[in-house]
């Protein structure tokens, strides 16, 4: 079973009080499961063309943590360098990783949701965020 993750648009200073039973609008979130700052930190290494290193990590800001729920802002630069980049073979590489281990068609699932929910975030001007919760 992989932890609940939930991409979300929402202004600062809603952000922090994000919950499973939301209710924000459809088209401000995307739920998946088992994408965590981790495995997105692995992801903007391929995307930079770099190996990972655990800086990558600290460019997501803590917004919330408790012993069983995450909340983290998504760097635009992360975002941005990922629409510059192959995605294809983005997803193959970040697929090929321990953290990942999937087909590279479920990997480019998420690249997908992750570019369509910062393209949100570009339009309304609102941060784009991650939520996980055990």
């Amino acid at each position: 079973m992989s932890i609940p993750s939930i991409f979300y648009v929402s202004t600062e200073d809603q952000a922090s009080e994000m919950e499973m039973n939301h209710d924000l609008a459809q088209e401000d979130v995307a739920e998946l499961g088992g994408i965590d700052t981790l495995k997105l930190s692995t992801l903007y290494a391929i995307a930079i063309k770099r190996e990972w290193d655990v800086d990558l990590m600290d460019t997501f800001s803590e917004v919330r943590t408790s012993d069983s729920e995450w909340i983290y802002e998504i760097p635009k630069e992360f975002t941005k360098e990922l629409e510059g980049t192959d995605l294809d073979a983005a997803s193959a590489e970040w697929a090929e990783t321990e953290e990942m281990a999937c087909e590279p068609e479920d990997a480019k699932y998420v690249i997908d949701v992750l570019l369509r929910m910062a393209k949100r975030s570009e339009e309304t001007g609102k941060p784009l965020y991650i939520y996980t919760t055990l």
